[in-house]
Order: structure tokens, then sequence, then C-alpha cells
């Protein structure tokens, strides 16, 4: 199933420099966390980031995998070109771009969001697309079954 990173992986993301930062990992309570942790792991990889981020194409981009700890770093060299006071992106400290990353879709093993309850909004029929609710929070992805 294609669903948005966010809902599986938590995240925060920052500057260092003109580096971007970013902190992925899954959280202590999750059910079958070990193989969460393994699945995010493997499936944040450089080529990959290339694709969540597009403007990151010809950057450097580095992954470290923190097992121990659920996740991953990972540094985008240069993204924010000379820093924050030289920056002319929307985001110049980067603090957006983990939201930014979560909300991309990915391949979520089947089974995975079962916890999670869809509901439909008023007007909306079997053949649109289910909104994700957890928590109190609603989001606006579509989540296709």
């Amino acid at each position: 199933m294609r669903a948005p990173l966010g809902l599986l992986a938590h995240a925060r993301s920052g500057d260092k420099g003109g580096d971007a930062n970013i902190g992925l990992w899954i959280g202590a309570e999750a059910d079958e966390r070990d193989a969460k942790v393994a699945w995010l792991i493997s499936l944040i990889t450089p080529l990959l980031l290339r694709e969540l981020l597009p403007e990151a194409r010809d950057l450097d981009i580095e992954v470290h995998p923190l097992p121990n700890l659920g996740g991953v770093n990972v540094v985008i060299h240069g993204l924010l070109g000379d820093g924050v006071a030289a920056s002319t992106r929307f985001d110049p400290q980067a603090k957006g771009l983990a939201e930014f990353v979560r909300s991309r879709f990915v391949e979520v093993p089947d089974g995975w969001l079962a916890g999670a309850k869809f509901h439909r909004v008023p007007g909306e029929t079997d053949a649109s697309p289910v909104k994700l609710h957890m928590g109190s929070a609603s989001f606006a992805w579509e989540v296709r079954r």
C-alpha cells in the first residue's frame, strides 16, 4: 500500500550551516517495532530521498542507520546553500523539511496501517479516496486501499 511516510515515522529536521539534517524514527510504542525499524532503515536511501526531494537530486546525501535508536539520520549537503543568512529558500533553516518528507508517499507493508481509523466526510461516496484519522488529528492525505 502507498501511504505517507509520516503514518509510521516520526521526524525532526534542521540546519547545520548549508546542510540540512533530518532524523526519522519509529516510536517506541509501535507494534512490531523491530520490523518497522528494519523497514525504515532499508527504505531511507539517498536514491529514495532524491525522489522524495527533487531539489536534492544533484546533492550529496548521507544516510546513517541508527538501529539502537530506531531510525536514521540524513544529511543533505548544500541544500541550504551558504546557510540561513544567505538562503533564499522558503524554509532556510530546514525546520519544515521533516514534515514535508513525512507527507511523501512510500510503499508500506500490508497490514501495518490496520490500527488506523479511516472515515469519510459527508458527501463522499465509496468511490472517493478515504481520509485517514489518527488520534485527534485528521490528515488531508488521500490513502487508497
